[in-house]
């Protein structure tokens, strides 16, 4: 039997042989769990396959995940970071899902830090902070998630930081930088939605010259913000529930990464 190679080379990509039909099949390679492949076909060089479920390597990054797989009362520690608890903070009952949730609610505040300072200077390293939350109503509520430094129980006076409040841009998510207490604002399209997960992610850059603002992956309008990024004083996570009475926030997974300059 003759081989129809030479009809079959134009395959592009990988080629594999049916024995049986004689015919060339184009190949592709195709990541698994925690692989990336980029040029998967190799048509434009060689393939370049990274690992992406790897443990960062500790003395080069900052890896933080607050899951909350816990049960008990607000004063007990809380996550990787032994997080601060006031006011009305409460573990809630986990849905399908959604292992592990924290309720903030009047006045709830969590932080990693009870004395308003933080412990990470801005300008060292790209910060990456993701968050997934859920507001139950928007009645009369003013809220701040994000990283900041300042009064715990106000609007932060260094940050970066998304905040909401039901009379502010319509009712619109809105990303905030501050230094000083002297502020930027992207006003964004985005609606907060009542009884929502919503994934929202800030991004720092290395040089702490830029802050980009995502909701559930897309960026916001206005965003990158690049005045009033603090640099000065060190900032920590932090989420602030200031509203009326039955306005909760419910808080599933806190990621944090800081990749460093200057490894350790």
């Amino acid at each position: 039997m003759v081989l129809a190679n030479a009809v079959n080379a134009s395959e592009t990509g990988f080629q594999s042989l049916n024995a049986a039909t004689g015919v060339w099949n184009g190949r592709t390679l195709t990541p698994g769990a925690g692989i990336s492949i980029t040029n998967q076909d190799g048509t434009a060089g060689d393939p370049v396959i990274s690992a992406t479920g790897l443990v960062p390597d500790p003395f080069g990054t900052v890896y933080i995940v607050d899951d909350f797989i816990q049960t008990g009362t607000a004063s007990e520690a809380v996550g990787d970071t032994n997080w601060g608890l006031t006011g009305s903070a409460t573990f809630f009952s986990g849905t399908a899902g959604h292992p592990g949730i924290l309720q903030l609610g009047t006045g709830g505040i969590m932080k990693t830090s009870t004395t308003g300072q933080g412990p990470i200077l801005l300008g060292n390293g790209e910060v990456t902070l993701e968050m997934l939350v859920r507001i139950t109503n928007t009645s009369a509520a003013e809220m701040y998630f994000g990283l900041s430094f300042g009064t715990v129980n106000a609007e932060p006076t260094d940050g970066c930081y998304f905040f909401y409040a039901s009379g502010t841009n319509s009712g619109n998510w809105v990303g905030k930088t501050a230094q000083s207490s002297t502020r930027s604002s992207a006003n964004s399209a985005v609606a907060v939605t009542p009884n929502a997960w919503t994934r929202l992610k800030i991004i720092v850059n290395a040089a702490g010259t830029s802050v980009g603002f995502f909701i559930n992956g897309t960026e916001i309008a206005n965003s990158p913000l690049t005045t009033n990024i603090p640099l000065v004083n060190p900032v920590t996570p932090r989420i602030y529930n200031s509203n009326a009475s039955g306005v909760n926030v419910q808080v599933d997974l806190i990621t944090f990464l800081m990749v460093l300059t200057t490894p350790r």
